[in-house]
């Protein structure tokens, strides 16, 4: 791209150009512009993995009314895309859950792990959470949307994607689930569908998207992890700038992206992950609780919570 004396002509802001620097500041010196910033009575709805849940928690110790309806961890974005649909169509059956070999039936909508001693009860719980979900979306001023990875298990029989890995006699007994490294195309068709879903039911909304930096624990297609993981994340990344730019400039939307996973994966190992998680197990993929409410939420809402809100 040139050397700095041929850069300075060009005048360009001081964010636009890379110094090593910033990598000694825990927030990054990141440019933060949001387009809109949330009041006392704002409602706020988060959907999606780990940040949207951080979030959450933040919010409502703040004394924000802020709520995931109780639908749990959505890890992608075609999970989250059917949850919408079902809790807007109060639509869902018994063909959604998969028997087990113990008699009960298996929920791979729901996170963490639901399995249901009769199909009647599942399809009861779970339409309880799409009612609670169907109120917050159409009732909330704010919408939280956190990307979690592409690699997904999709269901033949039922035709849909699921939010968690099935059992594994499930897989190994039934040719009804198969996992797939979605594409980009896949998952940004996918997120535009979702935003502009939320857009038709809900008009005033605002919208923040943003990427959750948690690795994958594992891969169950033939990549490295690592080089798995690469591809998710990237994909993300990029799928949601596309996505977001689009319906600001075609549809006229409040949507902004908020650099959670820039703000993690950017940052020294020591200072962002934790060395082991229960048990003392080893871990390595999950942020500290110091990083997220310190640096990443702090960076939040500074930005996004208006001035004199909130302790």
């Amino acid at each position: 791209m040139g050397n700095i004396l041929h850069l300075e002509q060009f005048k360009l802001r001081e964010a636009a150009v890379f110094d090593i620097n910033r990598f000694c500041s825990q927030d990054l010196g990141l440019r933060i512009s949001p387009s809109f910033c949330f009041g006392p009575d704002d409602r706020i709805f988060v959907m999606g993995s780990c940040f949207a849940a951080e979030l959450c928690r933040a919010l409502n110790g703040l004394g924000f009314a802020a709520k995931d309806a109780g639908q749990g961890f959505k890890y992608n974005v075609f999970s989250m895309l059917q949850a919408l649909g079902w809790a807007l169509a109060d639509d869902f059956g018994e063909h959604l859950l998969a028997p087990l070999k113990d008699g009960r039936c298996f929920d791979g909508h729901r996170h963490p792990f639901v399995a249901y001693d009769t199909p009647e009860t599942g399809v009861l719980e779970h339409r309880a959470v799409l009612t609670r979900v169907r109120k917050a979306v159409l009732e909330a001023d704010v919408i939280v949307l956190t990307l979690g990875l592409v690699e997904v298990w999709h269901d033949s029989i039922a035709d849909v994607w699921l939010n968690q890995t099935p059992p594994a006699t499930l897989i190994t007994q039934t040719d009804r689930f198969h996992v797939h490294a979605t594409t980009h195309a896949q998952n940004l068709h996918a997120f535009q569908t979702l935003l502009l879903r939320l857009r038709e039911v809900n008009p005033a909304c605002r919208v923040v998207c943003s990427v959750s930096p948690v690795p994958l624990k594992a891969t169950f297609c033939d990549d490295d992890v690592l080089v798995a993981n690469c591809y998710s994340k990237s994909t993300l990344r990029s799928v949601v700038s596309e996505a977001t730019e689009a319906l600001r400039r075609d549809h006229a939307m409040s949507i902004d992206y908020f650099p959670a996973y820039e703000l993690a994966t950017l940052r020294p190992r020591e200072e962002v992950w934790c060395e082991t998680i229960r048990n003392n197990e080893p871990d390595g993929r999950h942020v500290r609780c110091d990083f997220v409410h310190g640096v990443i939420m702090k960076l939040f809402l500074d930005h996004y919570v208006e001035a004199g809100v909130g302790p």
